[in-house]
């Protein structure tokens, strides 16, 4: 048989080969070569176990080399034994008796008996082959030393000839039974859709559960080449689990927290052959995974620091090299291959090893300095920034951070944020450069939207500044306008739902503010107000604290621009007058560059309680989302959710919860957790829907109006319509009664909608006349959206419908547009074109009612379903013949015959074919055919 080489990268194409080379007729050896991890293993066991349940007359043996010569042998004996209790044939039993007496001289004399006994096993295993397919497969064939890999050679070619598949794995550089192979497959890293595979296998195993998009992304760029190596992938999953880094949330695996490094895990082979590589091959890495953008010139400074000989670094360099650990760029900057392997070492050194490497290369750079020479005071900031306590005030140290974090401070200010904090640390509250140090930290803090951070450094800064308050004349005006900065800092952050710092801290601070007086329960009183959303109260409590202070002169003259924030958003969440008359006042004082659809966005974000959103129209340049936290979530999901991106809202409602401590409980996340519950519900996700809204409060907060439309939509599509129309009515007059406005209509719409649907037609009556109120009200346009549609259901007219159609276009508003699309089409004498956009879009979004509803219209009306449209598929010339077989009707064990492949080979290869065209049956396949949605690949 002339010998065949596959190097295709598809596993199951692989597998297919290999079990098509081992059905053919006589006798075949199959070579299958690989790397550590790479699936040798994984890919002989699946044919061993598919051989093993095919027909009786196939014998599979596997054998473990690893063991040594004396066990393959025994397994290959044990297998032969098992054949006497089906037949006892005369040549089986004397080769039989003939080999297991050689047997007990191979451990004293190894070598003579090697030959002899080879001819009898294969003796035994040619009476074998003669009565059915018998399969031999030996795994890690070179693994078990120079004598069993010669014996095992010696063995696949004797039993190869008595007619018998061998098939044999090796590393990819193991050449010793290549010349001899009839088929050489060579696996391949993973592709991306087998690595995507492999992780639904991996998710499988661990419940009905999957992973979030961000982990297969994390796991792309921390394993590098190794991506396309399966143990690696699975064995870095495991150790993330094991780890808790793989939090679930919604039936979905998260990374928690999603910006710390993928570590490998200890037992990979890589790392300990980092490890074991020697102790200064081993500093030399771990020195390496510490730092950042080394180059070769700067190790004599970094080896000396870490206490390794330079000749040991060298050679460890070397061998890290080598071996494909280490890469040097083009400007001889040294970085890992694999970024996890980095993480990995970093983990495996420990907190201790760390800090202790940044002392002592700080202080060899300090005192380098000191003697006038050149060292990289960037790099030294950042490791005085590790070093913390023990630089104990040292001056050099302090000026260092201040004047990096001064240089760099436009360049890149989050790392000038944390110099100037590490230098506020060291600095006496009695330096003269703690006051503007602090203040452009915090300036520093709102540019960069690290709120949570900021509310951190008051807290620990805040002392210090209590502290200091009472100087000389001269320094308290300075003083008072940083306390007063340092208040409006804290009281942003209210805002944005992040951590604020302890309530006795900001009581403090303002004590020394307004020198003597204790008003705590006022700012907890006007927190309160800014978190549930009562903005007017909270602008008046705002006032009234700051009126206590009779000194007035000094503070900034702009101190009242918070207040007039508040009204401004206040009056984004009211009426249409109130709204017009702030928003007027706001942009003759503030002048921001606003563009013509402003007033309606913030309207918008302001019946949704989307504070980021608001905040980046009113304040424009001076505002900064959120690095993190609820508020950006939300803003995030509720974009996603009205672009009709849902898959990407769930995944930022997942990172949320994962990133998040279950007592961060604000209105932001209750919010977020609702729109993800309303696209559970569309999708007829019930169960998860109500997972989502569990421990939320119920309409009492900020946005409460959102959590009732959603709790409403999620209890009627879940089945109990009557209780969910008695809650949501409950709900709706709580809210009006309470005097909420802007944002209702989304809770009256859906009242009218599902009470029209039950056939309460008086009462949908009467929610429009309402909701008709509550547009006159409102003016906004999501108002007159509502109204709109509400009189085209019940009145069944075209034109109001066609006039929402209008202003959910210039919203795009994806959903919406999905349902006036439906409602038009009920509406209109020739509704196939907007049947058709609208099963469009709700099979984009995956909302299984409109879908299901659009296909009911459509049989109503004699209207044929859509064909599905999808990119082409190019399959193999094989493929291709089988499908054509398949669409004239033929069965399995026909295409087998018709192509001269086994049934099994039909039977993988379909199976291949349904996963990646997305066709469930042979009927779905036939007709993809048909339509052109695949075609023959082209040889070139």
């Amino acid at each position: 048989m002339a010998r065949e080489r596959s190097t295709m990268s598809g596993r199951r194409d692989q597998q297919a080969e290999a079990d098509e080379a081992c059905r053919a007729p006589g006798g075949t050896l199959v070579l299958v070569r690989g790397g550590p991890g790479e699936g040798k293993t994984t890919m002989l066991e699946a044919l061993a176990d598919s051989w093993r349940h095919d027909d009786a007359t196939v014998c599979s043996i596997t054998v473990d080399p690893i063991a040594g010569t004396a066990q393959v042998i025994d397994s290959l004996l044990d297998a032969a034994r098992q054949q006497l209790e089906s037949s006892w044939h005369a040549v089986l039993l004397d080769a039989l008796a003939t080999a297991t007496r050689i047997r007990a001289d191979l451990d004293r004399t190894p070598n003579p008996v090697a030959l002899p006994l080879v001819h009898e096993l294969a003796r035994v295993f040619a009476v074998t082959a003669e009565r059915g397919r018998t399969v031999i497969v030996i795994d890690d064939a070179d693994q078990g030393g120079s004598t069993t890999s010669s014996i095992i050679s010696l063995l696949a070619q004797r039993l190869r000839a008595v007619g018998c598949a061998v098939v044999v794995s090796t590393r990819a550089t193991s050449g010793q039974l290549a010349p001899f192979a009839d088929k050489i497959i060579d696996l391949r890293p993973l592709d991306e859709q087998e690595f995507d595979g492999l992780l639904k296998r991996w998710c499988s195993t661990h419940g009905r559960t999957k992973l979030d998009p961000t982990v297969p992304e994390a796991l792309r760029a921390a394993l590098g080449p190794l991506r396309g190596n399966p143990a690696t992938v699975l064995s870095t999953l495991d150790d993330l689990l094991a780890w808790d880094r793989l939090v679930l949330v919604d039936q979905h695996f998260c990374l928690s927290p999603l910006d710390e490094p993928i570590s490998l895990p200890e037992s990979h082979p890589l790392v300990r052959s980092v490890v074991a590589d020697g102790d200064d091959t081993e500093r030399l890495a771990v020195l390496l995974a510490l730092q950042e953008g080394v180059s070769v010139d700067e190790l004599p400074m970094l080896t000396a620091a870490a206490a390794i000989s330079l000749d040991g670094a060298g050679r460890g360099l070397d061998a890290l090299v080598e071996d494909g650990v280490l890469k040097i760029g083009e400007h001889g900057e040294l970085r890992f291959a694999v970024p996890a392997l980095a993480a990995a070492l970093r983990r495996r050194s420990g907190a201790e090893r760390a800090r202790a490497l940044h002392t002592a290369l700080a202080r060899q750079m300090l005192a380098k300095l000191e003697r006038n020479g050149q060292v990289d005071r960037s790099r030294l900031a950042s490791h005085l920034v590790h070093i913390g306590e023990s630089l104990n005030g040292q001056p050099a140290a302090i000026r260092v951070l201040i004047e990096e974090a001064d240089r760099m401070s436009s360049a890149a200010p989050e790392r000038a944020a944390t110099w100037y904090k590490a230098a506020l640390q060291q600095l006496s509250e009695e330096d003269d450069r703690w006051p503007p140090l602090l203040d452009e930290l915090l300036r520093l803090r709102a540019s960069l939207g690290q709120y949570d951070e900021l509310t951190k450094d008051l807290g620990l800064l805040v002392p210090a500044l209590i502290a200091g308050a009472n100087e000389d004349d001269h320094a308290k005006p300075l003083r008072r306008t940083l306390l007063v900065a340092v208040g409006l800092c804290w009281l942003t952050t209210l805002l944005q739902d992040e951590q604020s710092t302890p309530a006795q801290e900001p009581a403090r601070l303002f004590t020394a503010l307004t020198g003597g007086a204790v008003f705590d329960t006022e700012l907890q009183e006007f927190a309160a107000a800014v978190r549930e959303g009562r903005f007017d109260e909270a602008a008046d409590r705002f006032n009234a604290l700051f009126t206590r202070d009779a000194d007035r002169e000094s503070e900034p003259q702009d101190l009242p621009e918070l207040p007039e924030v508040l009204m401004l958003l206040h009056a984004a969440g009211g009426d249409s007058e109130t709204f017009h008359r702030a928003w007027s006042l706001w942009t003759d004082r503030a002048q921001p560059p606003v563009d013509e659809a402003a007033p309606d966005r913030l309207r918008e974000a302001g019946a949704m309680t989307d504070h980021a959103t608001a905040l980046e129209i009113v304040l424009g340049d001076g505002y900064r989302l959120p690095a993190r936290g609820s508020v950006l979530y939300y803003q995030e999901i509720l974009s996603a959710y009205r672009d009709g991106e849902w898959d990407l809202a769930l995944s930022a409602a997942r990172r949320m919860e994962a990133e998040l401590s279950p007592q961060r409980r604000t209105p932001a996340r209750f919010l977020a957790r609702a729109v993800a519950a309303e696209i559970c519900a569309c999708r007829g996700e019930h169960r998860r829907a109500e997972e989502w809204l569990q421990d939320t409060p119920q309409h009492h907060i900020a946005g409460g109006h959102v959590l009732a439309w959603a709790r409403l939509g999620v209890t009627y599509r879940a089945g109990a319509r009557e209780e969910a129309l008695r809650a949501g009515r409950a709900a709706y007059r709580d809210l009006r009664d309470g005097g909420g406005a802007a944002g209702l209509e989304h809770l009256l719409h859906r009242l009218f909608a599902l009470s029209l649907r039950d056939g309460h037609k008086q009462e949908a009556a009467e929610l429009l006349d309402e909701l008709v109120a509550l547009d006159q009200r409102l003016r906004s346009e999501t108002s007159s959206a509502a109204v709109l549609m509400a009189q085209a259901e019940l009145r069944r007219t075209v034109e109001p419908a066609e006039r929402a159609l209008e202003i959910a276009r210039r919203r795009q508003d994806v959903p919406q547009l999905a349902r006036l699309h439906l409602l038009l089409a009920e509406l209109s004498d020739e509704p196939k074109g907007l049947l058709y956009e609208s099963h469009a879009m709700a099979r984009r979004l995956g909302w299984t009612e409109l879908r299901y509803a659009a296909q009911e219209l459509m049989r109503q009306r004699g209207i044929a379903p859509p064909r599905a449209r999808s990119k082409q598929q190019l399959i193999s010339s094989t493929e291709s013949r089988i499908v054509r077989l398949v669409s004239d009707g033929y069965t399995n064990r026909q295409i087998a015959m018709a192509i001269q492949v086994s049934e099994k080979t039909v039977e993988s290869r379909l199976t291949r074919l349904f996963a990646r065209t997305g066709c469930r049956s042979r009927v779905e396949l036939a007709t993809a055919s048909l339509e052109g949605r695949l075609a023959e690949k082209t040889s070139t």
